[in-house]
């Protein structure tokens, strides 16, 4: 080669290298996409990623493009989804287009026809990883972790917040067979999940969502209770927007801050003891 001439990297080199760029700075994407054809086919699904389903228009602009692509390109390209207001006539036909998603977070919603438990079999032809959703819509009366679909699940938020169904919950999770993470709510629930990290040896973080009153009552509330160092209270300023510092491992969402703290407990940086997420 001479002196004159400019390096020229290998397909697969120069493919790893403008997705690298891609996925470390998004904003850079539509600038990126107009390199070359190549760069564009190679690219062009980082756009997809992430994919909040709401009414804004900028999430409607990011549906409406993505559903004109060809199926084999959405499969690949949607891997984190959050539906965050289900609508019965779109709902059930969204989860039947995004199957590749690893990463599902349906939002609450008043009407349970929206999404009941014949949307099941949606759900199973996914291989979930992640999931934040409230359990009572697909599994009105009794929780079955030991379907398939549950088999790769890492990370579970649970959204429900009824103590009596959450105890139904608990009692299940130790079946979750790749469970490290999960989120629960409800303050009145404290003492049975401490008992349920007992069976859950492979949990590394278990992240309760209450109130703020909590956090005045750190004192008098940590004197006589047991202990887990993997038990976590944390608060979500905006759940969404969380959910989607999760979906593209900023370090700031609630999943790695938790991760963090616990892991600072167990090397003594912070009292072992200590709970509040602050």
């Amino acid at each position: 080669m001479s002196q004159s001439e400019d390096p020229v990297f290998p397909p697969e080199l120069e493919q790893e290298i403008f997705r690298f760029t891609a996925e470390l700075h998004p904003s850079s994407i539509p600038t990126l996409l107009l390199v070359a054809r190549r760069v564009l086919i190679w690219i062009e699904p980082c756009l997809y990623d992430v994919l909040r389903v709401t009414s804004t228009d900028i999430h409607q602009l990011a549906l409406k493009r993505i559903v004109t692509k060809p199926v084999e390109f959405i499969h690949k390209a949607v891997r984190h989804l959050a539906l965050e207001a289900p609508e019965l006539d779109t709902s059930d036909k969204l989860l039947e287009l995004f199957k590749g998603v690893i990463d599902l977070a349906l939002g609450s919603f008043l009407n349970h026809d929206v999404l009941g438990p014949d949307v099941l079999p949606l759900l199973a032809g996914m291989r979930l990883q992640r999931l934040s959703m409230n359990l009572m819509d697909i599994f009105p009366v009794a929780v079955d972790f030991s379907l398939p679909m549950f088999t790769h699940l890492t990370h579970l938020d649970v959204c429900d917040s009824t103590a009596v169904y959450l105890e139904k919950v608990m009692a299940c999770i130790p079946a979750l067979p790749a469970l490290t993470h999960l989120c629960l709510v409800n303050a009145a629930l404290r003492d049975t999940a401490l008992a349920m990290l007992e069976k859950c040896p492979r949990l590394r973080l278990l992240l309760v969502l209450w109130g703020t009153f909590e956090e005045d009552r750190y004192q008098l509330e940590r004197q006589p209770r047991r202990y887990d160092v993997r038990f976590v209270i944390g608060q979500y300023m905006n759940y969404w927007s969380d959910w989607e510092k999760s979906a593209k491992g900023h370090s700031e969402c609630m999943w790695l801050r938790g991760q963090d703290f616990v892991e600072k407990k167990r090397k003594g940086e912070i009292e072992a003891t200590r709970y509040w997420l602050s």
